[in-house]
């Protein structure tokens, strides 16, 4: 008889885990959409993710320094658009996470996060598919699962100029975060240039995030250039020269690059 008790509370354990596992799974349902689906060249069109968070579950904040994990989307490299400033939200609740030893901001319920996109000047009428990945976590109060959802969206763009409503400027929250010094400096601008002797760091406030240590670890792994001193620990380096063309790796297309920061 002990045995078949032992087997029926086993059961009910292992059931249990199961059914937990598939609730944090599911924690959070969302669909991606554009607010206007037909745009002319030059103008801004905002993704708005509709989240619907299970009871009991929240995700992170998109706030750079009110999470070490926030929620953000990541963009294939494109030479029509790209994205002003980090993702949107409303404000966000705020409790003690021991985990990571700080206040976090975080989300329950039904929420929305929003991601402004800035179209190229130049882009001709068409349709155009955007690539990215919605980068999140799924947390209940005992643990947190990953996500990184790729996903795509179709663009319509119509033939016309770029109308007064839908143009920059657009608030670029890049402005109110700051997570960048450079000569000690706070710097607001995403594409700001560095000039020779130039030291680059990151923000105190800013060092434990973990997207920056992430990026830190991989540029490790492929080793740093000659014409930048660096610094992993210490998360600053020095830009010390102007880099040639055969200091650049192969697959580099600079017309790209400056189709992209001519936008």
């Amino acid at each position: 008889m002990k045995v078949i008790y032992k087997i029926i509370l086993l059961s009910v354990i292992y059931l249990a885990v199961i059914n937990g596992q598939s609730d944090i799974d599911n924690a959070v349902k969302y669909n991606l959409e554009l607010n206007r689906k037909n745009v002319n060249k030059g103008e801004v069109t905002t993704l708005t993710a509709n989240l619907k968070i299970l009871k009991n579950y929240y995700v992170y904040s998109s706030h750079p320094e009110k999470s070490l994990s926030p929620s953000y989307i990541e963009w294939e490299d494109s030479s029509y658009f790209g994205a002003v400033g980090i993702l949107q939200e409303p404000k966000p609740k705020t409790k003690y996470d021991p985990m990571f030893e700080m206040d976090i901001g975080y989300h329950t319920g039904n929420i929305q996060f929003k991601q402004d996109l800035k179209l190229g000047d130049k882009l001709k009428p068409g349709s155009y598919s955007m690539n990215g990945t919605f980068v999140y976590q799924a947390c209940d109060p005992t643990k947190c699962i990953p996500h990184w959802d790729e996903f795509s969206i179709l663009l319509k763009v119509q033939s016309g100029p770029a109308r007064a409503d839908y143009i920059l400027p657009v608030k670029n929250n890049f402005n109110n975060y700051e997570l960048i010094l450079v000569n000690d400096k706070s710097v607001n601008i995403p594409s700001f240039q560095v000039r020779p002797s130039d030291k680059v760091t990151v923000r105190e406030k800013s060092k434990k995030q973990l997207r920056i240590q992430d990026a830190l670890n991989v540029a490790e792994q492929y080793g740093f250039p000659d014409w930048v001193e660096v610094s992993a620990k210490s998360m600053e380096g020095v830009f010390k020269s102007m880099p040639d063309r055969s200091e650049l790796p192969s697959e580099i297309n600079e017309q790209l690059v400056v189709e992209l920061y001519s936008k």
